[in-house]
């Protein structure tokens, strides 16, 4: 059974993710960020977003609930909305960005680096 054979492939991953990706999980297991604590929601729900501290520049204290990463390294995760009554309220986009995906670990690299290596990441060998 292709559930079971993820869980037990991939058990980093969280069985969520397997359960689903087994084709993915099944590559990843001797990537290096399928080691120690990493997996998949370290990059694909990254704790971007922030209540009450900050605990980093790309790191906030909670877990987004976005999975799409966007390799752009022009794109933003948030925008700036201008309401009638002048003020400002700032809105995330539908994906997570590479400086929060990969450069809260690789904080080292800028995001060009980050959008290279990250487009087409699962498809690597």
């Amino acid at each position: 059974m292709i559930i079971r054979v993820a869980v037990e492939v991939l058990p980093r991953a969280g069985h969520n993710c397997a359960e689903c990706h087994a084709d993915v999980a099944r590559s990843f297991v001797k990537n290096v960020h399928n080691s120690g604590t990493k997996a998949c929601v370290n990059c694909h729900m990254h704790k971007a977003t922030r209540s009450a501290i900050t605990v980093a520049t790309y790191i906030g204290d909670i877990r987004t609930h976005i999975f799409r990463i966007n390799t752009d390294p022009n794109a933003s995760m948030f925008r700036d909305v201008k309401s009638p009554d002048g003020t400002t309220k700032t809105f995330a986009e539908p994906f997570v960005t590479v400086e929060y995906a990969c450069l809260s670990c690789h904080a080292q690299r800028d995001k060009a680096w980050a959008a290279s290596n990250a487009k087409g990441y699962h498809k690597k060998p």
